[in-house]
């Protein structure tokens, strides 16, 4: 799906007042990560907003991995701070995140925060 169909997608869900979910969203912005979409992603992060599903982990998870793959690690940085649960996908969207900048000392900083959590052993 390229990013012009996912949108137009979007576009007829709202028109049929269908309200977006905790899959329509990850759809969405992986389509705008793969393509570094990073002006939708954000519009799409409104809409997240708007509608409520922004504390639902896949879409937070996807909101962390389109922000680090767009270059805006400091974007994916506040998506994960806000998040109550955290699992080993979020995680490793934001040592993906800081891995696309080359920030290795961050990979690790962030690889010793999840350690000292245990999240790697408790899932």
């Amino acid at each position: 799906m390229n990013l012009k169909e996912a949108l137009l997608w979007y576009v007829h869900m709202i028109e049929d007042e269908v309200e977006p979910d905790n899959f329509s969203y990850p759809t969405l912005l992986k389509v705008c990560a793969r393509i570094r979409a990073l002006k939708e992603g954000k519009q799409i992060h409104g809409q997240i907003l708007k509608f409520g599903h922004e504390d639902d982990v896949f879409v937070q998870n996807s909101l962390i991995n389109m922000y680090g793959k767009c270059g805006e690690v400091r974007q994916s940085c506040i998506v994960f701070e806000q998040m109550d649960q955290r699992t080993i996908a979020s995680w490793s969207a934001l040592i993906a995140a800081n891995a696309n900048l080359g920030l290795w000392s961050e990979c690790l900083k962030v690889f010793g925060e999840m350690n000292s959590e245990g999240c790697w052993r408790a899932e």
